[in-house]
């Protein structure tokens, strides 16, 4: 007989679809039986211009705040190479929102991250004191 905390219990799996599988896998290795209904989405937005424009101009924000792994994907996917992306970040402070985020920065070459630590230095991250413009999330 099987045991364990998930032991046969019903998980509900809400990443996105293309995301879903993988973590469903894992529960049911371990006993739960996962029932996958994302409750995201995650492609380009329908007008891509104030995020292109963003990109752009990255030289006027102080920081570039990364919050997930498809955020930083997004993000490079908007440059010709990983290179010329992790090029145009070289000119700002780069925070990542968590280890894996900071393990997808990692894989494009992106070596000095800063890790809020509370929730109050994520804030403070958003509002530095820089003569640039604070920071722009993806």
């Amino acid at each position: 007989m099987g045991g364990g905390p998930l032991f046969e219990k019903r998980v509900l799996v809400t990443r996105a679809a293309h995301q879903a599988e993988d973590f469903a896998a894992q529960l049911a290795a371990r006993g739960a039986l996962p029932v996958i209904a994302p409750a995201i989405e995650i492609g380009p937005p329908d007008d891509a211009r104030d995020a292109l424009g963003a990109i752009r101009e990255l030289h006027v924000y102080a920081w570039v705040a990364f919050t997930s792994r498809n955020g930083v994907d997004a993000f490079f996917e908007g440059f010709a190479s990983p290179a010329a992306g992790a090029a145009a970040l070289a000119c700002v402070k780069v925070a990542a929102i968590g280890s894996k985020t900071a393990q997808r920065l990692s894989h494009f070459g992106i070596a000095r991250i800063s890790f809020p630590r509370s929730s109050s230095a994520k804030r403070s991250h958003a509002r530095s004191s820089s003569a640039r413009r604070p920071a722009i999330a993806c």
